[in-house]
């Protein structure tokens, strides 16, 4: 069945808003700000691939009141929609600009940027919204639209006549979601309705607020109605939400219990992005840290590269995989705003990812910023010469992307960083792809469904200390940053086992166990980042240091002459952050052309660590491979002390000093014999 919009709503004048499929959720930023007219392709396209559609009250005065329950006495001879729970819309067009809750839950009037849902959508409970009365919108003057619903309308004003009341009213138009003269007390009300309190109780804490306490009657009702009428609204989406989503079709579970449920997620992506293979699954499976309860420091991502490299779009089309009421999505940002930002409301930034779009410099190095990434936090700040205490409760998982800036250390160690694909290969495929069009792909709409059902998990890791077995046998313990690498990868193995989370055993209620894929999944994506995220290189750090490797050796004059594409100064900034990251090293040395020391830099060989394979990890083996030109063969040590001073007994240990194998040993059968016999 095709959704259309009813020839009575086909006014140039009218506007649209886009709902969720079988909901009454808007999900679309400033939706009341920025409707679709009644022709837009986009709605259209939307509504006619199954996706409901909102009437936004307010333009070309058009007014709607949703009658709940048929004890409201109001009936009109106008365009009227019966509604999925059996309740009536009644559309009318009237200069009356002002938004009420009727008495005794019976309904409301959304009169200015609100919406109700669109004559042909399905409701939350299946049912459809139909055309009872088929007739022309009536038009009605403010004054007749005013004692029409004056006997019905919720108010508090004391003795004052109702009459006069929305009189007032009618002679202040009221724009915006803020009627109050400040939305401080608005937001405040708001969250105190939140937290359960009364109207009596949210009074007497209002006092606290100067404009609040001196000023009129009126201008504490409004507010308060204004609040009472939003969070009524809002509770009313948080119960269907609830009743919609609580248990997942057997299509749904069929997608969470598939093992490939990863490679489909990002066949999902190849939809609408071109290539970047290992960054899509890098990305992908870091922002699946939002599932994951017994993280310290959430799994942040920056993304790193040239300007028109297509970070934007890719981060974007990779968020829209993930539930939209878990997506905090900003374009700007100031770094006093992580403050302030949700602040006086039932917020917790657990469970939430938070997207901002090219950062500054000045953001990354904001102190705000650097404590929003890691923890939650009581921030004291100034206002109006008072100290008041804010609290930043939760931590959301963060994902950026910039062109311009240069991440410090303690960035670094809260951020791993991503680059993109600049070579002209991609460049090529990317533009024969936006030839062929095909970036206009939808995703499978029950994909995106599914991910709504994860919950949080706790994760527990059963091989976690095998792999510090074998870094400790394979790997300098003296590099401070291999807590932070250590740290990072079990995060990423915890990513895949909460994605995974209907296929993993269950150890109570809130703890699952990763599994040997989860390994797999966490080693394949670690094999690309560490080479960039774990050195913390950027696009432009990446690019010095691929200068750098040519050289081998060198001094700051040498680099700069060789590859003069930045200035000397901007040089030395490059060799201390490559410095600072362990990719060189620095030494004073005298040469003959100068009396002075000079620094000269070398390339640092240590290369990050490598993983085993899963097999290999539970025998506790401990691998290296021989560097010869003539070999691949692998050795293969037994990590057992008994083992080992048995053969150092051995009267031929020194011309036997190990088993050489030859390529991966995959087969635990044949590691196995070939230990026995280690043993003998």
């Amino acid at each position: 069945m095709v959704i259309e919009i009813p020839k009575q709503l086909q006014n140039p004048e009218f506007r649209f808003c886009l709902l969720k499929p079988k909901s009454k959720i808007p999900f679309e930023k400033d939706w009341h700000k920025n409707g679709y007219a009644f022709d837009n392709p986009k709605l259209l396209t939307y509504i006619s691939n199954g996706g409901n559609y909102g009437v936004i009250g307010g333009y070309g005065n058009l007014r709607i009141i949703d009658k709940d329950k048929v004890e409201l006495p109001i009936e009109l001879e106008t365009f009227t929609i019966k509604t999925g729970s059996g309740g009536r819309h009644f559309y009318i067009i009237t200069d009356y600009k002002n938004n009420h809750v009727f008495v005794n839950g019976m309904g409301e009037v959304r009169a200015n940027n609100y919406q109700v849902v669109g004559a042909g959508c399905i409701h939350p409970n299946g049912n459809q919204y139909i055309i009872e009365k088929d007739l022309p919108i009536l038009t009605i003057s403010r004054e007749d639209f005013q004692e029409l619903i004056k006997d019905y309308i919720k108010t508090n004003d004391g003795d004052r006549p109702l009459d006069e009341t929305l009189e007032k009213y009618t002679n202040k138009e009221i724009k915006g979601e803020d009627t109050s003269r400040s939305g401080l007390e608005y937001r405040k009300v708001l969250a105190l309705l939140r937290k359960g309190k009364t109207r009596v109780e949210i009074y007497e804490e209002m006092k606290a607020y100067s404009k609040w306490s001196i000023a009129p009657e009126q201008y504490r009702s409004t507010t308060f109605e204004k609040a009472e009428s939003f969070f009524l609204e809002e509770q009313e989406q948080i119960k269907l939400q609830k009743n919609v989503i609580n248990e997942p079709t057997q299509e749904c579970l069929d997608i969470l219990k598939n093992p490939k449920l990863f490679e489909m997620i990002i066949k999902e992506l190849d939809k609408k992005i071109e290539g970047e293979e290992k960054s899509k699954k890098a990305i992908t499976l870091s922002l699946c840290s939002v599932w994951n309860k017994n993280s310290e420091v959430p799994l942040n991502t920056l993304v790193s590269s040239e300007s028109s490299a297509g970070k934007s779009y890719i981060c974007k089309s990779i968020i829209k995989l993930f539930p939209k009421e878990i997506i905090e999505y900003r374009t700007k940002i100031t770094p006093e705003a992580f403050t302030y930002w949700k602040n006086g409301e039932e917020w917790n930034w657990d469970g939430k990812i938070c997207y901002l779009e090219d950062i500054s410099q000045g953001i990354l190095d904001a102190p705000t910023f650097k404590v929003m990434c890691s923890e939650g936090s009581i921030a004291t700040i100034v206002i109006k010469q008072k100290a008041v205490d804010i609290e930043v409760k939760g931590k959301p998982v963060m994902l950026i992307t910039t062109a311009r800036t240069n991440p410090n250390t303690e960035i670094l160690n809260r951020f791993q960083i991503i680059g993109l694909d600049e070579s002209s290969k991609q460049t090529r495929a990317i533009v024969f792809r936006q030839a062929r069009q095909k970036n206009g792909m939808a995703y499978n709409e029950s994909v995106v469904n599914s991910l709504r059902f994860l919950k949080r998990k706790n994760v527990y890791i059963p091989y976690a200390e095998n792999i510090a077995t074998f870094l400790d046998k394979n790997y300098n313990f003296n590099a401070i940053r291999l807590r932070r690498d250590f740290s990072r990868l079990l995060d990423l193995i915890k990513c895949s086992a909460v994605l995974h989370q209907y296929q993993r055993k269950e150890l109570d209620s809130e703890t699952i166990e990763a599994t040997e894929q989860d390994y797999f999944i966490a080693s394949d994506v670690i094999n690309f980042i560490q080479t960039a995220t774990f050195k913390g290189l950027t696009h432009k750090l990446t690019k010095a240091f691929d200068c750098c490797k040519e050289l081998r050796e060198f001094t700051s004059k040498e680099i700069h002459a060789h590859f003069p594409f930045v200035n000397q100064k901007m040089w030395y900034n490059y060799l201390d952050d490559l410095c600072e990251r362990g990719m060189l090293t620095a030494e004073l040395r005298k040469t003959e052309e100068s009396k002075k020391q000079v620094t000269f830099y070398k390339i640092n060989e240590d290369g990050g660590f490598s993983l085993p394979n899963y097999t290999e990890l539970l025998q506790n083996i401990t691998i290296d491979t021989l560097d010869t030109n003539d070999t691949n063969d692998t050795i293969v040590t037994n990590d057992n002390e008994k083992r080992e001073n048995n053969c150092k007994n051995c009267k031929n240990y020194n011309d036997f000093p190990h088993i050489i194998i030859k390529n991966d040993v995959k087969d635990e059968i044949l590691l196995k014999e070939i230990l026995e016999d280690f043993d003998k």
